[in-house]
């Protein structure tokens, strides 16, 4: 395929035009005075959505320069998702700002490479600054307030999703079985871990790529498997009761994959796979107790180990991901296995008090492995009188549900854009962290402080159109780190009383993965696309490049 090659200032500004692209939509659903943006699924109902993250997925160009820019914000969104669960909307606002000041900079042929010297001091003092004023919360309803947007139904539902689990509980969301569309919370015992089913072929919900399965039997070995063959007699026996067998191993032969799919076996990874074959199998103990089952040594051994299917684990939801796998337990269990349950967990007490040679690190896992098997898993099941409803629903659940983990992991700011504004002041107050940048270093410094103002300033401006730049500058300079301007009420008050709060990761994680990327953009010059020229070409002239890339 032919190539358009092309250079300069022109062409980086058409790749921020993407970046901009992604921002407008992302953008409007930001803050308590947010609105919806709709997105036509074709023939399917449409979704109205305030979920910055639905929305950001949707957005892309035909142009190549344009989806360049698209595609990285995109990808510095998925980042900060993954580390912190949320915070789409402040990830597209700041690392716009960020890249529209360095590219500016650049522009005026400013030294790239000094003026990145500059974002990357500000951007690591930042993010330092952010994590120093992160302040430990218990309190759920605050966060799940702020990230749902304020909406009481899905604040209450992860109150008492997240109240009825221990530290290492897990919460999930599935659909809502009663007729009237009510969300409900189920509690029931059970275990998670970070690995998944090994192929697409186990995938029984296209919409999320999950394999759900009801009331499954357990089947669990502690080696690879490179075949089922002593396992077919159960496998027939499950399949004339017309119930599915999970068969969780640290590893598959892939030929086994279409014969498990074809006969209702879902493959699984064991939890800690990447682990020491001790610490995996200590995990796989623990699981084959929660399911009511043994670990098998191998295959071989599986007629000795398992007599009749009243020998496997069984287990009322089994849900997997290709990196994810919750087995979920019933609310009530029988008096046996609780006892066993119970009786592990004292063994396992007993030995964290007791043994006095083991490691920090054994120590840790021990703590997990409890709390694990203490927490259990609590469901909210999502409903709604209209399936356009209950998507939006689920996309604010979603968001409210991550910001919640995180901020009991890492703690919490006050919102509003508050924290990221005083960080700009805190950055262009201490000239420590100045001395000794070059002017063009200080600039990069400043595109940093700058871009760190952006949250607030949108924010603010959409209450107070006329006059935010003075209410902008009166909150900056507040001595009290948390005090701001509540939007619903229009009030200036301490916002962590008032229950105005962020997930902290979700901001630190946002200056890191953007400085990470915008570093890249602005020492980039060339850029190849496809197109019907195999020609190098100085962007300098659009009329002419656009003809180009038409191929005119």
């Amino acid at each position: 395929m032919d190539k358009i090659i092309t250079f300069g200032h022109e062409t980086r500004k058409r790749v921020l035009e993407g970046i901009h692209m992604l921002r407008r939509p992302v953008q409007s659903t930001h803050g308590p005075n947010g609105r919806n943006v709709i997105i036509n699924k074709g023939n399917a109902q449409p979704v109205f959505t305030k979920d910055g993250a639905t929305v950001a997925f949707e957005v892309d160009s035909n142009d190549p320069y344009l989806q360049i820019g698209i595609q990285m914000g995109k990808g510095v969104i998925d980042k900060v998702d993954s580390m912190s669960g949320d915070g789409t909307t402040t990830t597209t606002i700041y690392f716009d700002q960020l890249c529209t000041n360095c590219e500016h900079l650049v522009s005026l042929d400013l030294n790239a490479n000094e003026v990145r010297k500059g974002v990357n001091v500000a951007s690591n003092a930042a993010e330092a600054f952010l994590k120093s004023k992160a302040i430990p919360t218990t309190d759920i309803r605050k966060v799940a307030s702020l990230a749902s947007n304020g909406s009481e139904e899905i604040t209450k539902l992860l109150v008492e999703a997240f109240s009825s689990i221990g530290d290492n509980g897990v919460v999930e969301l599935a659909d809502s079985y009663r007729r009237n569309g009510e969300s409900y919370v189920s509690k029931s015992g059970g275990m998670s871990w970070n690995t998944g089913i090994p192929s697409t072929l186990f995938v029984t919900e296209e919409a999320d790529a999950s394999c759900k399965l009801e009331e499954p039997y357990i089947m669990i070995y502690g080696t690879g498997l490179s075949d089922l063959d002593e396992a077919r007699p159960m496998i027939e026996q499950s399949a004339r009761e017309q119930r599915n067998i999970v068969i969780i191993a640290p590893m598959f032969d892939p030929s086994l994959y279409d014969y498990a799919s074809q006969n209702g076996v879902a493959l699984c990874y064991a939890p800690g796979k990447s682990l020491s074959s001790e610490k995996m199998m200590e995990q796989l103990q623990d699981l084959a107790i929660v399911t009511g089952t043994v670990v098998i040594p191998d295959m071989v051994s599986t007629s000795t180990k398992i007599k009749s299917l009243s020998d496997l684990g069984t287990a009322e939801l089994f849900i997997s991901k290709v990196n994810h796998t919750s087995v979920q337990l019933p609310e009530e269990i029988s008096k046996e296995k609780f006892e066993k349950i119970k009786t592990h967990v004292n063994n396992l007490k007993h030995r964290l008090e007791t043994e006095d040679d083991l490691t920090q690190v054994t120590m840790e896992a021990l703590r997990e492995r409890i709390a694990k098997l203490d927490g259990g898993i609590a469901t909210i099941h999502v409903g709604a009188p209209t399936p356009i409803e209950k998507e939006e629903k689920i996309a604010l659940m979603t968001d409210a549900m991550n910001s919640v983990k995180s901020a009991l992991k890492h703690g919490i700011l006050p919102g509003g854009g508050v924290a990221m504004l005083k960080a700009a002041v805190a950055l262009e107050e201490d000239k420590s962290l100045q001395k000794g940048l070059s002017d063009e270093a200080l600039k990069g410094y400043g595109a940093v402080c700058n871009a760190l103002r952006e949250c607030a300033k949108h924010l603010l401006s959409t209450v107070w159109p006329e006059d935010y730049q003075w209410k902008l500058q009166e909150i900056a300079h507040e001595e009290d780190f948390n005090v701001g301007y509540d939007l619903i009420t229009g009030k200036k008050c301490d916002l962590v009383k008032a229950g105005v709060v962020d997930a902290a990761a979700i901001e630190w994680n946002v200056v890191h993965y953007s400085n990470s990327t915008c570093g890249s953009f602005l020492l980039s010059d060339g850029i190849i696309v496809n197109g019907r020229n195999n020609v190098a070409y100085d962007y300098n002239d659009r009329s002419a490049a656009e003809a180009l890339i038409n191929g005119q």
